[in-house]
This record gives C-alpha cells, structure tokens and sequence, in this order.
C-alpha cells in the first residue's frame, strides 16, 4: 500500500505542477504533457474497474476511476477544440 500511495501522490504533484507552469505560462511542451495526463487517467479509468471484476473483490481506485475517466475524456475533447 505505501508504494501505491507514493505514486499517487507523485502522479497528483506532477499534474499540479503541468498546471502551475507548463499550462499556465503557455509552454510549448504544454498540450503533450496533457495529453500524457489524458492516457494516463483514460488507462487508469478502464483498468481499476476491470481488474476489479476479473479478480472479483475491491481494489483501491475502482470507484474513483470511472470519475477520472469521464474527466479525462472531457479534457481530450476539450483538447481536440483547441486551435493548434
């Protein structure tokens, strides 16, 4: 569990931080790094719940995916908006 909850908490401070400067300042880089976010938690959104059913129990994150998937897909269709 501790190794779970230091990668969350590093996958959480790295996204904080693409907002705090790369998004923020307009950095180049800024649209790939969100769209690194976007797979991540679109991966993360599908995977929690399945394994949660191939395994047949509770695991941690499985509820709280499918929220992060929906945000990820608004993010992406967001993205998809933006002029490039």
């Amino acid at each position: 569990m501790g190794g779970s909850l230091i990668a969350n908490v590093a996958i959480v401070a790295f996204g904080l931080w693409c907002v705090a400067w790369p998004v923020n300042r307009g950095w180049r880089v800024a649209p790939t790094l969100v769209w690194g976010w976007v797979v991540v938690e679109v991966a993360n959104g599908i995977l929690h719940p399945l394994v949660a059913l191939i395994v047949g129990r509770y695991i941690g994150g499985a509820v709280t995916a499918p929220v992060l998937l929906v945000l990820a897909l608004r993010l992406a269709y967001l993205l998809k908006r933006q002029p490039a």
